[in-house]
């Protein structure tokens, strides 16, 4: 298998609009940092990075941003949500009695399922 080059890594990013930082490149598994298309940093080995180019600190404002709907509930009503059983990316879905309110994705980036599952709650 050819060893991939620092060159070749700057030009994959630079389609996604991210600008690699690092100067050297050891292998797959060995920290890069980056700046994500809005200018965050991102320390990340190349190996996650190349599968998919999510930014933390990007993920946590769009979570913060994201508009719910907020109905009351009325007195004599239930409100169910129910949640798919993912690991990284989740399905979610909120009823009001039988009515479907809200429904979505919600994609958990902890390295591990205790801070996916921190995440998620």
């Amino acid at each position: 298998m050819a060893r991939i080059s620092i060159d070749e890594i700057k030009n994959d990013i630079s389609a996604d609009g991210w600008i690699l930082i690092s100067d050297t490149y050891q292998n797959l598994d060995s920290n890069l940092e980056f700046k994500c298309n809005k200018g965050h940093t991102v320390i990340a080995p190349w190996k996650k990075i190349r599968e998919n180019r999510i930014c933390p600190t990007c993920m946590r404002e769009r979570l913060k941003t994201k508009e719910f709907k907020n109905t009351k509930k009325k007195k004599n009503e239930y409100r169910i949500l129910a949640l798919d059983q993912a690991t990284h990316i989740s399905g979610y879905a909120v009823f009001n009695n039988k009515n479907l309110i809200e429904y979505g994705t919600f994609e958990a980036t902890g390295e591990n399922d205790i801070e996916r599952s921190v995440q998620v709650k």
